[in-house]
């Protein structure tokens, strides 16, 4: 992993808007399952090269994918990790209202945002979704995403052919918790099942010569999700838990270096 040695260099936190069509292609994946797969293939890889390009033109030194290969972190983990089952009202269209201490504590606020930026009906920009399914882990977690994980590596690798690069990133899923553990005996169980399962696509990163960002997008939403509320300092704990947790997968497979650029 590079260092600003001579100056500060720069990045951002990964995820990137998505060009309206990929969006729409997307879309139709989920809901109808009405798309052509080539089609998405091809659109990804063109709007990779288009933001990797105007990350360059924005004087950005370490570059990303925008994680234009992944539709959102929860079809992710379906597509890329056995083991898990959406769960549904039997329509196969609804997610729990939120009831997390937040909305309970400011819900004036809430019934504003809702209106205009609920996720149950409308995405970040305000257009109609479909909605999410909460997933349950009914089975043994294995890693299911190779090929998912080489088009990332191959998109991203296109974009960057023939430009003088500092440095390139891919962002890759932690261990998180699931509401419904149907399986592992333990919630320590059903982590430590994710993070050995998710080496596997954390080498393929690292032995393509880019920076594995490990990103945990649920853990500050956790916070406000979990009641009664935790104290701040067994919060801490959780936290820190799960940092071992992915920590000690790290050192226990000697031959995927998580967190730094393979050696070439």
């Amino acid at each position: 992993m590079k260092r600003s040695a001579q100056r500060i260099l720069t990045t951002h936190g990964g995820s990137l808007p998505r060009p309206d069509d990929l969006v729409e292609i997307y879309r139709a994946k989920r809901s109808s399952g009405n798309y052509d797969d080539a089609v998405l293939h091809a659109r990804t890889r063109s709007a990779v090269a288009e933001v990797v390009e105007r990350q360059r033109e924005l004087g950005v030194d370490v570059l990303n994918d925008g994680e234009y290969g992944k539709e959102g972190w929860q079809t992710y983990v379906i597509e890329r990790l056995s083991g898990f089952t959406p769960q549904t009202d039997g329509t196969g269209q609804v997610w729990p209202e939120r009831s997390d201490r937040d909305r309970l504590e400011f819900p004036g606020y809430y019934a504003e945002y809702d209106n205009v930026f609920s996720f149950s009906r409308k995405d970040n920009w305000g257009r109609p979704t479909v909605y999410n399914v909460p997933l349950a882990c009914t089975g043994p977690i294995t890693y299911t995403g190779h090929a998912a994980v080489q088009r990332d590596i191959d998109n991203l690798r296109a974009a960057l052919q023939d430009r003088d690069t500092i440095e390139a990133f891919l962002p890759a899923l932690t261990p998180i918790r699931q509401e419904q553990n149907l399986y592992y005996s333990s919630e320590d169980d059903l982590m430590h099942a994710q993070a050995d399962a998710m080496h596997e696509e954390y080498k393929a990163i690292a032995d393509a010569g880019f920076v594995v960002q490990v990103d945990d997008p649920g853990l500050p939403a956790e916070w406000v999700s979990q009641m009664p509320a935790p104290t701040v300092a067994d919060y801490r704990k959780q936290v820190e838990r799960r940092v071992e947790i992915l920590d000690g997968q790290r050192r226990g497979h000697a031959a995927g270096a998580l967190l730094r650029v393979a050696e070439q």
